[in-house]
């Protein structure tokens, strides 16, 4: 079917778009696209515009499905040399398959347009999740960087570089909050025929364009986009990118330049670790950044100073043959001949039901023998199938993976395989998971409840099985060991910031205390206006140990608006709850936090020079407090008379200590 339903719509506003005949009308080219993409398919909407291309909505009639068609900016393809390498280009793209890669399903055949055929992803950009929610939690900023990385490692490994990493072209996907990196329409997939470019213009986006790419020195590699990778994480922490400026030459002399700054100016809670890893990632001289993406994303990670639940982080899949059992621990001696071939080159449905038995066959003797790589390769191969060009060859190996989906022997031995810390075990057991969804959700979850590991949790969050209902269902269990499953995964979890919040408000409701107090834990972790809101929700809690949590929430959100609770209960309520509120007030850091603590730590003459804890902990909070209005204050408590005169004094001197120490 032709493009062009009379309701094509504005990316932008949604209004209808009226007819037109310029070489840019999106009417035009929307009809063009429908044309190029022929019976089957029509298209809805314009998505999306950029420099460089259009997105548009297409509904694949035959199976049902959205898809996303991007089309390429003209000039960018206007000989037909350009117009070859394009679609050499896009079929290199297109080999390459890994969970956090958006693939390419095919190139519509045309001479007019250039353009490829995706999956049309429901979520969200992280550039758009970062300009509504700024600085994201460390732990979650991290799992997004070993996803892209993940991807990466793999595009470098068949010698495709990206050249255009940024949080636009990294998706989030909704109902698992995985990052998948898109957009390799001008990656650069290495041939004698060049790349595409654009006369005079750098292809890249200036905030996040490396070095060598803005001073046009060298062909990028993958330590180009290694650097891009870098400034993503660097705004994921700080809610800015590093350099900033009025035009795009003036970015660029930044990056070639100007030092990097250093992420704790805006994100104190970063470590020292962290801050080398990205000041590392985004060096100037491409030999001394990391050598892969993968490298950067562990020391990353190793930087939090906690155990992540993905401990494998991330790395290329290994593409192993279904018939190479030596390279597996396994129980048998007999090599299986390679039942994924036999499916592949299958010719007709008898070849076909004859592979997918091989591969069946596969499976159960690798869950039989603990090969459980070699499981998640064969349900690789089964997806595969499934995604056949021919109806009837669709459907048999559907329904071979359907049936793999319900046997629990094969979800635990995809499980297993995610817990490894092999390099690129979790890869592989999402992929073949992600595969086996909606059927494989209830035995994975009722793994998770039965082995009462939080790993196994945060494995069905990222691999869409774990659902409302069923995080529901977790977070009212009676049992506080299972509730506190989810909340142990909602720590690391890339779902919607308002998808987190909701869980966790519901464990908050609990009739355990100690699954309340996890809940105010897992909001600790993850900071912001989420911690804010549960902390508040917290003060009013019958537990003390709960209202102590609840403060520590109020502290690692960051915010001004938790000061006046922080300061009321530091000026009315029991002497512990006091003391935490002057330290979560210190944790907040901003000038109303300090003016809090400077009436708390004066507002008493002390008898015989000993404050109380409360006071005492006011004091501290301002000594350590990395913004200067905290001096501040302290000098404005040292010019009162007494014995507060004194303290105040030793506390200022232990401040210019303090500061004078590397951090």
């Amino acid at each position: 079917m032709t493009a062009g339903r009379e309701a094509l719509r504005c990316a932008h506003c949604g209004a209808q778009l009226p007819a037109g005949d310029g070489l840019t009308d999106p009417r035009r080219v929307a009809r063009e696209l429908g044309e190029a993409l022929g019976a089957g398919y029509e298209v809805v909407e314009e998505l999306g515009r950029g420099g460089f291309a259009r997105v548009f909505r297409v509904h694949d009639l035959t199976l049902d499905r959205w898809l996303a068609a991007k089309v390429i900016a003209p000039e960018l393809t206007a000989s037909a040399e350009a117009s070859q390498r394009f679609r050499n280009e896009v079929m290199t793209v297109a080999r390459l398959v890994h969970p956090n890669i958006v693939p390419i399903y095919f190139v519509p055949s045309t001479v007019t347009l250039a353009t490829y055929v995706m999956p049309l992803v429901s979520g969200e950009s992280l550039g758009a999740r970062l300009g509504r929610e700024g600085p994201l939690p460390l732990v979650v900023a991290v799992g997004i960087v070993q996803d892209v990385a993940a991807a990466l490692d793999v595009a470098h490994a068949a010698g495709v570089v990206h050249r255009d990493v940024k949080p636009d072209n990294i998706l989030l996907e909704a109902e698992s909050g995985r990052a998948l990196l898109t957009d390799f329409g001008i990656a650069h997939a290495p041939s004698a025929s060049g790349r595409i470019t654009v006369s005079g213009q750098v292809l890249g986006t200036p905030r996040y364009i490396a070095p060598e790419q803005a001073a046009g020195e060298r062909e990028p590699d993958g330590r180009s986009d290694v650097y891009a990778l870098g400034v993503v994480a660097f705004e994921m922490l700080a809610g800015r990118p590093p350099y900033d400026a009025a035009n795009a030459q003036a970015l660029f002399a930044q990056h070639v330049a100007a030092a990097c700054p250093d992420v704790r100016q805006w994100r104190p809670d970063a470590s020292s670790a962290v801050a080398a890893s990205l000041q590392r990632a985004m060096a100037k001289d491409p030999a001394d950044r990391f050598a892969t993406a993968g490298a950067f994303a562990q020391a990353l990670a190793a930087g939090l100073g906690r155990r992540s639940l993905r401990v494998s982080g991330a790395t290329v899949i290994d593409r192993v043959g279904a018939g190479e059992v030596g390279l597996f621990r396994t129980t048998t001696a007999a090599r299986v001949p390679d039942a994924g071939a036999a499916l592949r080159t299958a010719g007709d449905l008898g070849e076909l039901r004859d592979g997918i038995a091989a591969v069946q066959g596969v499976i159960a003797q690798a869950v039989r023998g603990g090969d459980v790589r070699r499981a998640a390769e064969s349900v690789a191969t089964l997806a595969e199938g499934a995604r056949d060009a021919r109806p009837a060859f669709r459907r048999e190996a559907a329904s071979a993976l359907q049936t793999c989906s319900k046997d629990p022997g094969v979800i635990e031995a995809l499980a297993r395989l995610w817990v490894r810390t092999e390099p690129g075990s979790q890869a592989a057991a999402e992929e073949a998971l992600v595969s086996l969804m909606p059927d494989a959700a209830p035995p994975l979850l009722a793994l998770a409840r039965r082995e009462r590991r939080a790993e196994l949790v945060l494995l069905a969050d990222r691999t869409g099985a774990l659902g409302e209902a069923e995080a529901m269902a977790l977070a009212r269990d009676a049992s506080p060991g299972i509730a506190s499953l989810l909340l142990g995964a909602l720590v690391e979890s890339q779902r919607p910031p308002d998808v987190v919040e909701r869980w966790l408000t519901a464990a908050l409701r609990h009739s355990h205390a100690d699954v309340r107090r996890a809940a105010l834990a897992a909001a600790v972790q993850r900071g912001g206006a989420l911690a804010e809101r549960l902390g508040r929700t917290g003060l009013g809690d019958r537990d003390q140990g709960v209202r102590i949590v609840a403060l520590d929430a109020l502290g690692a959100s960051g915010r001004k608006e938790a000061v006046p609770d922080l300061a009321r209960i530091l000026q009315a309520s029991g002497a512990e709850e006091r003391v935490r509120a002057a330290q979560a007030l210190g944790e907040i850091g901003l000038p109303e936090a300090a003016i809090a603590l400077e009436r708390s730590a004066s507002r008493h003459r002390f008898l015989f020079f000993r404050p109380s804890p409360a006071e005492q902990a006011a004091l501290d909070a301002l000594v350590r407090m990395r913004s200067e209005c905290a001096t501040a204050a302290l000098s404005r408590i040292a010019g009162r008379s007494g014995p507060v005169q004194e303290l105040a004094r030793a506390a200022l001197e232990r401040r210019a200590a303090s500061t004078q120490t590397p951090g």
